[in-house]
């Protein structure tokens, strides 16, 4: 019993009887990833719509943002899934009241969280620069509408939750899709343990493993997964009542206003740009645009190419970048 310690896992150990080097277990480019979806996504949720209704003025949206919160939050234990559900209920419920940039805040979070939660198959490099471009749209919005914070401190809202999905889950996405690092699964094997616990434990310390395997053997004949697959239904069916944003279309003077945060976020995508424009990109007399809608390819002859981890690392891909931006 660990008894709520926390540490890191033993990748590498060395004793009298047991002397290998980091090459010979293969982990010498072990990573500790920046960025999961199930955490990160989730609070960084529940931190906006805790936030947001103090930063609208038009009575008839509050009345009906508190409603859904109201009704949402009415559970005795709110779960990932149970944060992405709302985000959609408030979305499709506000989008055709609220004000311009609320929508947007909106929206775009909808669609970071599609990506993070699409299978393997789906990641190309059209998705990668989609999710770019929606995470620097989505951190900027949130500094036009929730700022200055007034439910929550600028460290709560703007902290590592906040960071970790605008600063790291592109990144992450050019080597892995999110899904194949999310820990939903285990987290939900993790909450029926504790329920289990919960509800038939004896209180006799020997009892314990032996009870919870049991009560699980038990429940193969009902599987979770079936709720889980069910519940992934659910949400993709209210996900095809979003509205769906189209090639991303950045006005010159929000470029020129977050003159700053635009260009930190031209080296992240230096090789999109490579190529030149009219490959990835346009720029015309008011705006800049990606092709990265639904209509656009979502792969092109001129690069660039879809890495994986077992080929390369994010420090790699981090140098690659760096190297586009100086040419």
């Amino acid at each position: 019993m660990l008894g709520g310690t926390t540490r890191l896992p033993a990748l590498l150990h060395k004793s009298d009887n047991c002397d290998v080097s980091v090459e010979e277990l293969n982990i010498e480019k072990y990573e500790v990833l920046y960025f999961e979806a199930l955490h990160c996504s989730m609070n960084h949720i529940k931190n906006l719509l805790q936030e947001l209704p103090h930063h609208i003025t038009d009575i008839d949206t509050l009345i009906k943002l508190k409603e859904i919160l109201a009704i949402q939050y009415s559970k005795h234990k709110i779960r990932g899934v149970d944060y992405r559900k709302t985000l959609i209920f408030v979305t499709i419920a506000l989008y055709p009241i609220a004000s311009r940039d609320v929508r947007l805040l909106l929206v775009t979070l909808c669609e970071m969280i599609e990506i993070y939660y699409a299978q393997d198959e789906a990641r190309s490099p059209k998705m990668i620069l989609r999710l770019h471009n929606l995470c620097w749209r989505h951190g900027i919005l949130c500094q036009r509408v929730l700022t200055p914070p007034q439910s929550l401190t600028y460290r709560k809202l703007f902290g590592l939750y906040f960071h970790s999905c605008m600063a790291h889950s592109a990144q992450l996405l050019r080597v892995a899709s999110h899904r194949s690092t999310n820990a939903e699964m285990f987290e939900r094997l993790f909450e029926k343990l504790s329920d289990i616990t919960t509800k038939t434990w004896s209180k006799r310390i020997e009892d314990l493993s032996t009870n919870a395997i049991l009560h699980l053997q038990a429940e193969k004949f009902n599987p979770a997964k079936q709720h889980v697959l069910r519940e992934e239904r659910e949400i993709s069916k209210m996900a095809k009542s979003l509205p769906k944003l189209d090639n991303t279309m950045l006005s010159k003077s929000d470029l020129e206003k977050y003159a700053g945060a635009w260009t930190a976020h031209l080296k992240l995508i230096a090789d999109y740009l490579k190529p030149g424009e009219g490959v990835w990109w346009r720029e015309t007399e008011d705006y800049i645009e990606f092709f990265d809608g639904s209509d656009e390819p979502s792969f092109r002859s001129e690069g660039p190419q879809l890495h994986h981890f077992r080929s390369t690392s994010i420090t790699k891909e981090q140098e690659c970048l760096d190297a586009c931006w100086r040419e």
